[in-house]
């Protein structure tokens, strides 16, 4: 099935006097893509029409719909942001829709939805391209009349909201899989905005660290060497992955160390075959051994929660804060099965193995021990922040 493309705005000219308005401070940067996004922003905002954005994992999605609705008429009016990937199938269409007392077994009150909370205002369907068939069917429905009703309900209730969706994944390829339908991408994607990676504008990664170090109690400096290994990084994570680094930075680095350098940063952010002159510094003994002990406390509470939702990786995503598809890439990253996770004995023993690789820092490892004491001993040297 070949799936034609949506009709899309054209294309918007750039001006070398962009305004600095409330949107270019959300979207930061002043890379040709940025700004692309920017103008489409500002030409989208005014309107009532539906919008998908999509983009990789972490690249700003929902800051895009944000910056959308705060340019709308409805600003004054809720922002209701919606993981669709993140709700268990049997409970999207009452956590959207929601429903009346006694509608199914546990209904033991009346539950206002996401759309109903949304009224006059702005509402996100973030990963719709993981929203149930079924539950696509309503949503359709919705578009098309502005109405719905709750579950075991009668009442019809008027939709007064506006509908945002945000997708990574590509959804043509769901239309010919048969996972999602095609009226209801004709419906969602009236203007479409995509999103670049991060590694297509490395030129926004100076205005990034400053905008987002915004948001960091505390934050730390990075000197000039750092901030260009910043630059040099492939970013998988993206903005996301950025903003880890730099909380990372402020926990481990405070104010009164001084600069962030090279040798401070994770060794992720120098891969093998990119790194400068002066590599021996970009992965100290420091570094690996609390990123090692960092990661190994991620897998140990990422293997209890899948643990406790049974292998159920939406629900293990909701215990640990993460959304579904950054639990799953995790996962991946940690070598982690569904399978091992649930069987204790199994990763009992991964983990006993784990700690008795000579390059695997444990918490209970000798190593880590002097790494510590170094630390705590130039701590001391510092005088306190009087702030």
């Amino acid at each position: 099935m070949t799936t034609a493309p949506a009709p899309a705005l054209s294309q918007p000219a750039y001006m070398a006097d962009e305004p600095d308005d409330a949107v270019r401070q959300m979207l930061a940067g002043n890379s040709p893509a940025i700004r692309h996004v920017r103008a489409m922003i500002r030409m989208v905002a005014p309107s009532d029409a539906s919008v998908l954005i999509s983009g990789p994992t972490g690249s700003g999605k929902e800051v895009v719909a944000r910056a959308i609705h705060a340019g709308s008429n409805r600003a004054h009016r809720p922002f209701i942001a919606v993981n669709c990937g993140a709700i268990p199938s049997e409970l999207i269409e009452s956590e959207l829709f929601g429903h009346e007392r006694g509608a199914f077994t546990g209904a033991h009150d009346r539950r206002i939805g996401r759309f109903e909370q949304a009224a006059g205002g702005t509402l996100l369907l973030d990963e719709i391209g993981d929203m149930p068939v079924a539950a696509q069917v309503r949503l359709l429905r919705v578009l098309e009349h502005k109405c719905f009703s709750r579950i075991g309900g009668r009442q019809e209730v008027p939709f007064t909201g506006r509908i945002i969706a945000a997708s990574h994944c590509d959804l043509p390829r769901r239309i010919e899989e048969g996972s999602f339908r095609s009226d209801l991408w004709y419906r969602l994607a009236v203007a479409i905005i995509t999103l670049p990676s991060l590694d297509q504008r490395r030129e926004d990664i100076p205005d990034l660290v400053e905008q987002l170090s915004r948001g960091i109690d505390r934050p730390a400096r990075l000197s000039d060497t750092a901030l260009s290994m910043l630059a040099r990084h492939d970013w998988p994570g993206n903005v996301r992955e950025l903003r880890s680094v730099l909380v990372r930075a402020a926990l481990f680095h405070p104010p009164g160390l001084g600069p962030v350098d090279v040798r401070h940063l994770p060794s992720l952010i120098s891969p093998a075959g990119s790194a400068p002159a002066a590599g021996p510094l970009l992965k100290p003994v420091e570094d690996d051994g609390l990123s090692g002990l960092i990661a190994a406390l991620e897998r140990r509470q990422m293997c209890d929660a899948l643990r406790r939702a049974n292998g159920i990786v939406a629900n293990a995503a909701r215990m640990t804060g993460i959304n579904r598809t950054t639990f799953i890439e995790k996962m991946r990253r940690h070598g982690l099965t569904r399978a091992e996770a649930i069987e204790p004995a199994t990763h009992n023993r991964r983990d006993e193995d784990k700690e008795n690789t000579p390059n695997q820092i444990s918490p209970k490892s000798p190593e880590i021990l002097p790494l510590l004491a170094e630390r705590r001993a130039r701590e001391a040297r510092v005088p306190p922040d009087p702030h």
